[in-house]
């Protein structure tokens, strides 16, 4: 564990936690209820009727898929990483192949998803 991450911990405590959590666990069903109406009023003007069966649950679905999509933007990339920087004295190539990928186009929001590949050079560090 780093030093900053094990600062990090001491720093907070057991208290700070799960008040922590607790104001992100609302902050989540505040966000989900918004997006859920939003999608409501979406559907309601493509000229759906939204109380009917099929539609009913359909905007919570799809506010939690947008979550889902978009829920890197909230990882820590020291949580991420997980201390796995390794020190490397060599200077071949490192090649890391089918890495998932998803994420929302910008401009239509709408989502995509694949594979891709990253080659690089340590520089006497490896991930």
């Amino acid at each position: 564990m780093s030093q900053d991450c094990a600062a990090d911990e001491v720093a907070q405590t057991p208290s700070d936690h799960k008040e922590s959590t607790e104001n992100n666990d609302a902050a989540q069903a505040e966000s989900l209820a918004r997006v859920s109406d939003a999608v409501r009023v979406i559907l309601e003007e493509c000229g759906e009727d939204t109380s009917r069966q099929g539609l009913q649950r359909t905007p919570l679905r799809v506010a939690k898929a947008y979550q889902f999509f978009s829920s890197g933007y909230n990882l820590d990339l020291k949580t991420v990483i997980n201390d796995a920087v390794f020190d490397g004295d060599h200077d071949d190539m490192v090649v890391v192949r089918d890495i998932d990928i998803f994420s929302l186009c910008e401009h239509h929001l709408i989502p995509f998803f694949g594979k891709c590949h990253i080659g690089y050079i340590p520089n006497k560090k490896v991930l």
